[in-house]
């Protein structure tokens, strides 16, 4: 969703090296990149999930700078809530959400049990781990920056948590809508 100059942009602002103005560039590059990803869909949920994605992502960058300016640590398990939400969404990208709901197929006639229970059970395991992101977002506000004075690197991680299970139900509202659902 994101093209390099993206990041660097997003990083170069969390740094506080660019205006605030870019941060808007970025959101509306992600919008085009949201409408642009299903072209023959283009729903408000797609959009809202790429700037929903490009937030979580500045608030991680923002808690990151944030902590590196205040000489606190931010070292590996600090990445995880990030890391486990983003696998999280891809696993969630395996399952259709109409097997998953046990809807009609396209002739009108049930779905295959056996893919049906596949999908539930990728369904399940993308769930896993975003709730493994999520307690890991947890975990690090309670524990990390406890005697530091300061509690916001941490309060990113579990936004960040928080922002990107977001971005996956609406990708997963967006993908169980039926055709006819839609406006043209």
């Amino acid at each position: 969703m994101f093209l390099p100059t993206q990041y660097v942009a997003l990083v170069c602002f969390a740094q506080r090296r660019l205006p605030a103005f870019y941060l808007v560039r970025i959101v509306l590059v992600c919008v085009a990149t949201g409408l642009y990803c299903n072209p023959m869909r283009p729903g408000p949920f797609y959009v809202a999930a790429g700037v929903l994605f490009t937030i979580a992502w500045f608030i991680f960058f923002d808690g990151l700078t944030f902590a590196s300016r205040y000489d606190l640590p931010y070292v590996f398990p600090m990445w995880l809530p990030g890391i486990l939400c983003l696998v999280g969404t891809i696993v969630f990208f395996f399952a259709d959400p109409k097997d998953v709901q046990g809807e009609e197929d396209f002739l009108g006639g049930m779905t295959d049990e056996a893919k049906q229970n596949r999908a539930k059970i990728t369904f399940f395991i993308g769930a896993v781990f975003c709730l493994a992101g999520l307690s890991v977002g947890i975990w690090k506000l309670t524990d990390t920056y406890n005697n530091s004075g300061t509690s916001w690197p941490a309060i990113a991680l579990l936004l960040q948590a928080l922002a990107l299970i977001g971005v996956n139900g609406l990708v997963i509202a967006a993908r169980s809508q039926r055709e006819d659902d839609y406006i043209m």
